[in-house]
């Protein structure tokens, strides 16, 4: 049993001591750190004391304290059982840390790019570089929140070479997506005005040389950008092997970002500051919510389950440090009027929580309801039908669960992300506020689908028919909105999902009118999306 005031003894000890040390010079505090015995006891200098005291828990030693460069970048996350945990018990960096400390940006120098940015006609200080920028910060940014943009435009316009959150194929992959918003006419002129395949080539290029062998933040970013470009062309398995079964999101898990910023420790002369990790829970939490979209599109696992993270949620910046004077022709459609006394008019991080908070039902609906498991069988025909029926049941309760947990996420939507069905069609509609009930019709659309289409008449399929015509009848409202104040040439990607499922709904259900309408606009999605027509040609 512990002797409790031996015991406060030798914390008031080690309090003293180190109050010693604090004020020693760098020579004292060596020659005290030499002489002194932990494990022996005397009554007045050196209180009874056990290393059991100072020894932090398991939990909190080198596993879950992560050191960051010098220059503040995160090295390579190893986890309680790799094998570098040897070496990073140890103080000090060591020669795996030391190669990791160069920010990204500098592991792409222009002089061994040069060649690249030429062969693909590229200048990145030209203004078809910009105006692609503008198109992607104004238009998708609020769908791919995993850029954080002042960081960016801050590296982009200032010290490029010591950016953490800049890089060239970081550049060159955004461009690449902005460029589809452009008219289709823009980028007709060669090398003067480079298309979105120039972009996209020139950003792989340098990816695939230096982005994996030196990884960094804006590896991430730039094969997630890739991922969505590819997928947006119709090209799901190689936008599927860039970011959820192939690099980005192995990457990001490869550097820890799936750790809290505080549980980093600096190895520099400073910590990172507040912004600094708002900075890098930003990229997490929009990285959390690319993944369950993508795997939502194509039908396939998540690859980042919010259970297995530790960040911690995402705080509004006061104004004037989120959204700084020089972003404002950057900001988002509907963010950009600093006149508003309204949090929700500025700032775009109360949209990514119901996201995040959207995102983890459907993250729970994959992993249920749609998991390969939910129709495993086997043994013998009694035990096989004996299985199956359990199956049934345990799916069916979970299909319940998530409808419940789907309508609870729209009925707690503050009053500022409501959409009323009814609402005249000039009514402004900020395209973010469309995409979170888009999504969030879609996956309803998705999960009930099968009960709607099912063979046997019951209340169970007659709920589902009903779930699925009203979401497929919000989304056709939504877009009709969305198409009248804003066009469909910059309807963000969520919209073309959005709208294949409400037309294989409506087509179920019969009203036959409605789903010529979603056609057509399917078909003008194409001209920015390919995969609207590629989805066309499937014969919804």
């Amino acid at each position: 049993m512990e002797h409790r005031p031996g015991k406060n003894l030798a914390v008031a000890w080690l309090e003293g001591f180190i109050a010693s040390l604090q004020d020693a010079s760098p020579e004292e505090r060596e020659s005290k750190l030499r002489a002194v015995d932990l494990s022996s006891a005397s009554s007045a200098g050196n209180a009874p004391f056990s290393t059991t005291v100072v020894n932090p828990p398991l939990s909190s030693r080198s596993t879950n304290v992560l050191r960051l460069g010098t220059d503040g970048s995160p090295p390579p996350y190893h986890g309680a059982t790799s094998i570098y945990q040897v070496q990073m018990d140890y103080e000090g960096s060591t020669p795996a840390e030391s190669s990791d400390l160069t920010p990204p940006s500098a592991s792409e120098p222009f002089t061994s790019t040069d060649h690249v940015l030429r062969h693909f006609g590229i200048d990145v200080d030209s203004d078809a570089v910009t105006q692609c920028l503008v198109q992607f910060f104004r238009w998708q940014y609020p769908n791919l929140m995993f850029v954080y943009r002042e960081a960016f435009l801050r590296g982009h316009f200032g010290d490029r070479a010591g950016s953490r959150y800049w890089s060239l194929s970081l550049l060159l992959s955004v461009c690449a997506l902005g460029s589809l918003m452009l008219p289709r006419e823009h980028g007709e002129g060669g090398r003067e005005q480079p298309s979105g395949e120039q972009f996209y080539g020139a950003a792989e290029s340098i990816a695939m040389v230096t982005g994996l062998t030196r990884p960094s933040i804006p590896t991430v970013q730039t094969f997630l950008c890739l991922a969505f470009y590819e997928i947006g062309l119709g090209n799901l398995s190689k936008g599927w092997a860039y970011s959820e079964a192939g690099i980005a999101f192995r990457v990001a898990q490869d550097l820890g970002i799936q750790k809290d910023p505080e549980l980093w420790t600096s190895r520099g002369s400073s910590p990172s500051s507040q912004e600094d990790m708002e900075v890098r829970r930003r990229i997490y939490w929009g990285c959390y919510v690319s993944d369950k979209l993508v795997s939502l599109v194509l039908g396939r696992p998540v690859h980042l389950p919010y259970d297995e993270a530790q960040v911690k949620e995402l705080e509004t910046m006061p104004q004037g440090q989120s959204d700084a004077p020089f972003t404002l022709p950057w900001r988002s459609v509907g963010f950009d009027d600093d006149t508003s006394p309204q949090p929700t008019d500025r700032s775009m991080i109360p949209y990514i929580k119901e996201q995040i908070r959207l995102s983890r039902v459907i993250e729970r609906m994959l992993g249920t309801v749609f998991s390969p498991r939910a129709d495993d069988g086997g043994g013998s025909d009694h035990h096989q039908q004996q299985q199956q029926q359990e199956q049934q049941d345990r799916r069916r309760q979970a299909l319940d669960r998530l409808n419940i947990d789907l309508a609870a996420w729209k009925s707690e939507l503050p009053g500022w992300a409501d959409f009323n069905t009814w609402e005249f069609i000039d009514e402004p509609l900020k395209p973010s506020t469309a995409a979170l009930h888009l999504l969030y019709n879609s996956a309803r659309i998705a999960l009930n689908y099968n009960e709607a289409v099912a063979q046997e008449t019951d209340d169970r399929r007659d709920r589902a028919r009903e779930v699925c015509a009203r979401s497929a009848s919000e989304i056709a409202s939504l877009l009709r909105r969305y198409r009248h104040q804003y066009g469909l040439r910059h309807a963000p990607l969520v919209i073309v999902y959005a709208m294949a499922q409400a037309i294989r709904a409506i087509k179920a259900l019969g009203t036959t009118e409605e789903a010529r309408n979603l056609v057509e606009a399917m078909s003008q999605c194409s001209v920015t999306w390919m995969l609207a027509e590629k989805v066309l040609n499937r014969r919804l």
